[in-house]
């Protein structure tokens, strides 16, 4: 298990901030595991650089040849652009009258007050966000 102040369930990556870098998790990583095989990639599997998007993966690999894939969910960043704003919010707004659906990393990241449960809180964390009184991790 990485100690990497992040939160890993199954196949997914989480309890990151807008921002964080690639540079950063990857540092991370090599500091709990100096061997390792880091690589990032975007969601369509090109390297990727700068900040962490939600659908982002991280394929980690040691000397002996294990190997493990995580997707990113950065907290808000339900569409996976990288950034929190109106879409993001207007996207929860959408599943909580259920017209759209949130699976995998978005709804991890949709979940942002981590209850289990994407619901107006979440909404309103997003929106609060986005006027800047709070800051979402």
């Amino acid at each position: 298990v990485l100690k990497l102040g992040v939160k890993a369930n199954g196949n997914y990556m989480y309890g990151m901030s807008v921002g964080t870098d690639t540079s950063t998790i990857i540092a991370s990583i090599l500091k709990i595991s100096p061997t390792a095989s880091v690589v990032v990639s975007d969601s369509a599997g090109n390297i990727k650089t700068g900040p962490l998007a939600t659908g982002d993966k991280v394929r980690l690999k040691t000397l002996t040849s294990e190997e493990k894939t995580f997707e990113i969910a950065i907290n808000g960043d339900v569409n996976g652009d990288g950034s929190v704003d109106i879409k993001d919010l207007l996207r929860v707004q959408k599943y909580l009258l259920s017209t759209v659906n949130l699976e995998g990393s978005s709804s991890i990241s949709a979940d942002n007050n981590y209850d289990g449960k994407i619901n107006v809180q979440d909404l309103l964390r997003i929106q609060k966000y986005i006027l800047g009184s709070i800051t979402i991790l």
